[in-house]
């Protein structure tokens, strides 16, 4: 196999929860989609995607099921036949801007070839990818918005030592993510007392994701994300029973607890 665009610690590194691709995608014969695919939480392990697929304008949204990649699954999801593939390196002008890329042009068994567009900058999914067959562009994909994800920025600390409240992502409603933030810091404390029997850093959990849901009347519902053992998921549980949001509007958001090294 060809080399891979990203190792598997570029990857990492590079994504946070919150992170998000939107798409353009087109395919000869087809109408034009928006393809969406969200980091909702990421660990030692991998990551957390949810995905979505709607027309250009957004409406009739169609949502896959979320699932867990491996950070090598991720990687070798670039890994491409050393007799099928052409390695290179390019400049592309994207709506992004232009962006220094290793590109990747693969002979497919029908003709086509499909040319693979990984942005040195952005160690991820290609920022544009299009096959071509008889000198005609058959399908094409790029990316049209992309946010970084990562940490709210708020002024309210967090008052657990083991547990803390990195960010908040909106899936549904007029959630407001930073006050979400700032709302659910003094309630930590209680988590630690539940996560600390759990490994912590490398080979450990690293994070826990779990999405609640905000009727902006004060009691919120969080199902927990994470694979954890019984007796801490039953902790959690009746912890985030006890949590009361009423100041961060209404509807639905997933947010990463990150767990202190130990």
């Amino acid at each position: 196999m060809e080399a891979p665009p990203y190792t598997i610690d570029q990857l990492r590194e590079a994504t946070r929860a919150g992170r998000t691709y939107v798409f353009s995608v087109e395919a000869d014969g087809a109408p034009a989609k928006r393809r969406t695919m969200r980091f909702v939480g990421a660990d030692g392990s991998g990551a957390l995607i949810e995905a979505e697929t709607s027309n250009p304008d957004g409406s009739q949204v169609v949502a896959d099921a979320a699932s867990h990649v491996t950070w090598e699954e991720m990687r070798d999801h670039a890994a491409f036949p050393k007799a099928a593939v052409t390695r290179s390196e390019g400049r592309v002008t994207t709506r992004l801007g232009e962006l220094d890329c290793i590109v990747y042009a693969l002979r497919g068994s029908g003709g086509e070839t499909t040319t693979f567009y990984f942005a040195k900058s952005m160690p991820g999914p290609p920022v544009l990818f299009s096959t071509e067959k008889g000198g005609k562009v058959i399908k094409k994909s790029e990316v049209i918005e992309y946010r970084a994800g990562g940490a709210a920025d708020v002024a309210v600390a967090g008052t657990a030592k083991i547990v803390s409240l990195k960010m908040a992502m909106k899936l549904e409603g007029d959630v407001d993510e930073k006050a979400l933030v700032a709302a659910l810091q003094p309630q930590l404390a209680a988590l630690d007392a539940c996560v600390k029997p759990l490994p912590r850093g490398d080979g450990g959990v690293g994070s826990l994701n779990a999405r609640i849901t905000l009727t902006g009347q004060g009691p919120v519902t969080v199902a927990l994300e994470s694979p954890v053992p019984p007796g801490v998921e039953s902790c959690l549980a009746k912890v985030f029973a006890g949590w009361s949001v009423k100041t961060a509007g209404t509807g639905k958001s997933m947010i990463l607890l990150e767990l202190a090294g130990g």
